[in-house]
């Protein structure tokens, strides 16, 4: 879980982390997903065309399910790039 970072702040904040995160060499393989409350059309739907690997509208979720969807999401980035 180290690897999970997070980034709070307003939307338009998400732009520049995801394309600073893509062009830093110790993050540009990570996948980012975008944790919202904002309607898909506004933030997730534009995180994902910036490069995020997906995202979660918080309310529709409870906190563990947010923990086991982003732990599962850690194992499968970990056994893709073992597999290099």
């Amino acid at each position: 879980m180290e690897r999970i970072k997070t980034l709070v702040g307003k939307p338009e904040t998400v732009s520049s982390f995801l394309e600073k995160a893509k062009k830093e060499q110790n993050t540009k393989d990570t996948p980012v997903f975008l944790l919202t409350n904002l309607p898909e059309e506004m933030s997730g739907q534009k995180g994902k065309e910036l490069g995020a690997a997906g995202y979660l509208v918080k309310a529709e979720y409870d906190p563990q399910m947010i923990a086991k969807f982003l732990q599962s999401a850690v194992q499968k980035q970990n056994s893709a790039t073992a597999g290099k």
